[in-house]
């Protein structure tokens, strides 16, 4: 029997948002800006990768500096208690190899995230996103038909048209703004009742044992 597939989404559920922490690390607050101010994604990150490097910041250095964070709390327990009834698979607009120390303390083997490339001098120069654009949601194309239920949970705006398309989708903590854009999904805010909800889910979803009748 497969098993489940549950979707997680990194920044924001498992680790904290890892550019305000790179941001008062170089002490430059215009990383701290957001797809609130700035819509488009890849305008962005290319914003953020020109501000690195007018502050001689190399992509060692930011791995550096995410490497003095902590996953949040919960976050450890809530994934080893998911794995022993679903296949977890980190699913994050993050970049690799920025992300590799929240990704080690967490010791999940499938992850799709974007990728960083560096130049000669060591500096990010280009981003290359997993699923082209197209959002979180292309994840379904990579995953097995059979594996049912499909959970998800993720906290932000990114996160919604993969939460929709899962039999039970989690929009976790989200911000007001998440909130008011989600729709009919559930929304928690504790780890424990996320893991509950799924937990409950996977029970319902499971075949029932026939009965062989002795004669």
């Amino acid at each position: 029997m497969t098993k489940p597939v549950a979707l997680v989404d990194l920044e924001g559920v498992l680790f904290p948002e890892m550019w305000p922490f790179i941001a008062a690390a170089i002490g430059d607050r215009n990383l701290e800006i957001t797809t609130r101010e700035v819509s488009d994604y890849p305008s962005l990150m290319a914003q953020r990768l020109e501000l690195l490097r007018t502050n001689d910041v190399r992509l060692s250095d930011v791995e550096d500096i995410v490497s003095g964070m902590s996953c949040l709390p919960g976050a450890l327990n809530f994934i080893d208690a998911l794995k022993s009834f679903a296949e977890v698979t980190i699913v994050t607009d993050s970049f690799s190899p920025m992300n590799t120390h929240a990704l080690e303390a967490l010791s999940v083997s499938r992850v799709f995230t974007n990728h960083f490339a560096a130049d000669f001098q060591g500096f990010a120069t280009e981003c290359f996103y997993w699923h082209r654009g197209q959002g979180k949601a292309r994840v379904y194309d990579f995953i097995s038909q059979s594996a049912t239920p499909t959970l998800a949970i993720g906290d932000g705006l990114n996160d919604l048209d993969m939460l929709h398309r899962a039999d039970l989708g989690v929009l976790y903590n989200p911000s007001d703004i998440t909130l008011k854009a989600a729709g009919d999904v559930t929304v928690l805010r504790d780890l424990k009742e996320v893991l509950k909800s799924f937990s409950e889910c996977v029970t319902t979803h499971a075949p029932k044992q026939q009965t062989k009748t002795i004669r």
